[in-house]
């Protein structure tokens, strides 16, 4: 099938519905088993006049990305990808492509939920997603994800910031019952060593592992995407795999980048946001969107 490059000016005109239908509809085979169930159900759920594209494709001068799902709502591009136990081992290169993904300006936020998430409990999936764009899904779907999503996770819906928030090597992770609303406890891991994988014999718990991923501020290192952004176009632009090896220590690059910052006189600063504006303009024009027709 052939494929074309949108320029930046244009992606939001088609990400909108004026070149693909609005009326999203399950259409297999996807790119793996969970992405096909996170479609599936999705149908179920989602506001009729929501577009959503699978496999959106986005060209940069590193290589060409692809997000399992882009939703469009209100304005804001929100990239899905279901992360199954095979892929996404890597958590370095993960967080180095979702930070030039999201530098790209193409995609405002980044939600990964974990494969046995998306498997077991769906509609927990859905129910985070509508914590923060509830117009993603009609008035029946989100009565009934209401209905059916785990109680722990209503009951906590007002710390989602801690609950999403997964992944730190070496912390002991922490286990919290819940409801076993389908047929499995759910863990909570506040953060977890990808070291202990012990969870995986453990088939009848399946835990809450969601990451919210976007360029704004946040308090942990591990999902500090501007800060990484910097590093990337200031440092290591056209160097992917330098930039992967220094994210592997993510907590001295950025207590390094911020302090060299800190240290600056006013007009060197000034000088270091004029030139990292015009990196991000540099970088954001030579990017396009592909699409298949």
């Amino acid at each position: 099938m052939p494929q074309k490059d949108l320029n930046h000016d244009t992606v939001s005109r088609v990400i909108s519905g004026l070149l693909l239908p609005s009326k999203f509809v399950y259409s297999p085979p996807y790119g793996s088993e969970i992405e096909d169930i996170f479609a599936n159900r999705l149908e179920k759920y989602i506001d009729p006049k929501i577009s959503v594209i699978p496999q959106f494709g986005i060209k940069t001068p590193i290589q060409t990305f692809f997000l399992d799902f882009v939703i469009k709502v209100k304005g804001v591009t929100v990239g899905i990808e279901c992360d199954g136990r095979d892929f996404h081992k890597d958590r370095a290169a993960d967080d180095a492509r979702d930070t030039i993904i999201l530098g790209t300006g193409l995609v405002d936020c980044i939600f990964r939920f974990e494969g046995k998430l998306i498997y077991h409990q769906t509609e927990d999936c859905f129910y985070i997603l509508k914590h923060y764009f509830p117009d993603v899904f009609s008035h029946r779907g989100r009565v009934n994800i209401n209905t059916l999503a785990s109680d722990y996770l209503k009951a906590n819906e007002g710390g989602f910031d801690e609950i999403i928030y997964i992944d730190n090597p070496g912390v002991k992770r922490v286990r919290d019952v819940c409801d076993k609303k389908y047929g499995n406890y759910v863990y909570h891991y506040e953060r977890v060593s990808d070291e202990d994988e012990s969870y995986l014999r453990e088939e009848r718990y399946v835990r809450i592992n969601v990451r919210y991923e976007s360029l704004g501020n946040h308090r942990y290192y591990y999902t500090a995407f501007l800060d990484f952004l910097e590093v990337f176009l200031m440092e290591f632009r056209g160097d992917f795999n330098g930039f992967v090896i220094k994210m592997r220590d993510r907590v001295a690059m950025i207590d390094s980048h911020r302090s060299g910052k800190q240290k600056l006189s006013n007009q060197d600063m000034k000088n270091y946001n004029l030139m990292f504006e015009q990196n991000l303009v540099s970088f954001q024009s030579s990017c396009s969107m592909v699409v298949e027709f």
